[in-house]
C-alpha cells in the first residue's frame, strides 16, 4: 500500500479525547479501504481552536477542510480551487445563531489598486483591478493588460 493511503488520517485516538472519525474514507468491507476525495487532486487538513483556550474564550471547535481541483484543460475549472469546510462542535456547549465568516487578502498583482465587491444573490465576494492595467509595485510585477479576478 502506498504511504499516501496508509497514512490517511481516517481515525484518531479516542482515549486521549480525539475524535474517532477524521478524514473521509470509503469502506466497503469494514477495514477502511481508501481515502474519499473530491476532484482529481485533494488536500485534507484539520485545525481547531484548542490552543487558544488557555488565552481566550475558546469555543472548542474543530474544522475539517478539503481543498480540491479538477484537471480540465481549456476550461475555467482548470484554474479553480474548491474548498469544503465542516465545522464540528467539540465542546459540551450548544451554540445558537452562530455565524462563520470568510476572509481573503486578494492582492491581485499590484495590491494597491484592487477593489472588492460582492454579489449577494450568488453568496460571492470577489476582488479585481481598479482599471484596465495592473501596474508594477516596487519589486512585484503587476499583470499589465492580462487582468485577473478572484472570487470566493
Amino acid at each position: 500500500m502506498i504511504s499516501n493511503i496508509a497514512e490517511w488520517p481516517a481515525h484518531d485516538d479516542t482515549t486521549i479525547g480525539e475524535a474517532y472519525y477524521l478524514a473521509p474514507f470509503v469502506d466497503t468491507n469494514n477495514d477502511g479501504d481508501y481515502p474519499e476525495i473530491k476532484g482529481d487532486q485533494a488536500i485534507y487538513f484539520i485545525y481547531n481552536d484548542a490552543f487558544s483556550a488557555a488565552m481566550f474564550n475558546s469555543m472548542t471547535t474543530e474544522t475539517h477542510v478539503m481543498a480540491y481541483a479538477f484537471q480540465c484543460p481549456d476550461s475555467a475549472i482548470q484554474n479553480t480551487i474548491f474548498v469544503d469546510y465542516r465545522v464540528y462542535n467539540r465542546s459540551n456547549n450548544t451554540y445558537d445563531s452562530t455565524y462563520v465568516g470568510m476572509w481573503s487578502d486578494f492582492d491581485i498583482g499590484n495590491a494597491q489598486d484592487d477593489y472588492v465587491q460582492c454579489d449577494v444573490t450568488r453568496s460571492l465576494f470577489y476582488g479585481f483591478n481598479e482599471d484596465l492595467f495592473d501596474d508594477d509595485n516596487s519589486d512585484r510585477p503587476g499583470y499589465g493588460y492580462h487582468l485577473l479576478s478572484q472570487g470566493v
